[in-house]
């Protein structure tokens, strides 16, 4: 699968979130990156379509400014996208990675903000509509500035599952990615150093364990409910 993922801000150098998403998805996925702001300048509108329609999965990502995606993105679609016929996207996956500073609580019905992610970003699943595409659920980071390390690993595999994939993200889903993708690293790992070998096997054997009581867990509470 072909992800394309449209990065919209203005100094993703000086941006710690961006900075941590970019360098794992460089670094652990096949995704194809543009940023926006850099490519405006000398935009080439047909090249631009051209790696639209080569795309599988097209994922947009960005801060949240004042509720709504940043200007450049709407610019960049009103340039690129007008031309195109809903039939060109029929079938193809559009993704959003937003970059939340306020509490997730605050953006829920009775919160400070009174509306969701999805609520205030639901013209994106409109353009998906339009164009006849498949729209994923939005994928929003809140307060990356508070996470610790242990956090920021697991939002790394939950980042890399909602590129690389096109499934929702259940539990037993994103267990059999974290282990058919840990299996690649450690394959690697090992090659470089063969006393590695021994930690990276207990460590997929544990998974697949887990995965096995999951999933013999799920099929008894399905069994219930008939």
């Amino acid at each position: 699968m072909k992800t394309v993922c449209y990065i919209a801000h203005p100094d993703v150098n000086q941006s710690s979130s961006q900075q941590y998403l970019l360098e794992s998805g460089l670094n652990y996925s096949q995704a194809q990156y543009v940023n926006l702001y850099e490519m405006m300048n000398n935009l080439v509108i047909e090249q631009e379509q051209n790696r639209l329609l080569a795309a599988d999965q097209i994922i947009f990502q960005f801060p949240m400014y004042w509720y709504q995606a940043p200007g450049i993105l709407f610019e960049w679609i009103n340039q690129v996208w007008s031309t195109l016929k809903p039939s060109q996207l029929k079938g193809k996956t559009l993704g959003i990675v937003v970059v939340v500073g306020g509490k997730k609580e605050h953006y829920q019905s009775g919160g400070r903000e009174g509306r969701t992610v999805s609520e205030l970003l639901s013209n994106f699943e409109v353009l998906a509509r339009h164009f006849k595409m498949n729209y994923k659920p939005i994928f929003a980071i809140h307060q990356f500035q508070y996470m610790n390390e242990q956090q920021k690993a697991h939002l790394m595999w939950r980042y890399l599952f909602y590129l690389e994939t096109k499934e929702e993200e259940r539990l037993t889903n994103y267990q059999r990615f974290i282990i058919a993708r840990a299996k690649t690293l450690i394959g690697e790992e090992i090659a470089a150093d063969h006393n590695l070998a021994p930690l990276w096997q207990a460590f997929i054997s544990q998974l697949e364990m887990q995965e096995f009581e999951i999933e013999e867990l799920m099929g008894i509470n399905l069994e219930e409910e008939m």
